[in-house]
């Protein structure tokens, strides 16, 4: 392979990897909570409720509402990477949650 395609098709792979890591978006699953969709500054809770949220580009944070899983806490989103976020319930410790499906 000569130099420059190597190079172009380096710079496409990680275009390509860098989207992906770029949104909250998806499906998130954990082994105790449950799944959380996030789709822009909206969420469906794993209590099954959809509420809007403050959306950024790798954190999401809302406030539960009555009647839902957490319901009155402040609930704060980090994402890591595309493989890895955190969410963490008021001042307790976060709990690590992955995408559903990982495709790959």
């Amino acid at each position: 392979m000569t130099r420059s395609l190597l190079i172009t098709v380096s710079l496409i792979l990680m275009s390509a990897s860098s989207a992906w890591a770029d949104s909250l978006d998806g499906d998130w699953c954990n082994p105790v909570d449950g799944k959380l969709t996030i789709d822009g500054s909206t969420i469906i809770t794993p209590g099954g409720k959809s509420v809007t949220g403050n959306y950024g580009r790798h954190r999401f944070d809302y406030t539960a509402p009555g009647g839902d899983w957490q319901a009155g806490q402040s609930i704060v989103i980090q994402q890591f990477n595309e493989q890895l976020m955190e969410l963490s319930v008021g001042d307790q410790p976060g709990r690590k949650w992955r995408p559903c499906q990982v495709v790959g």
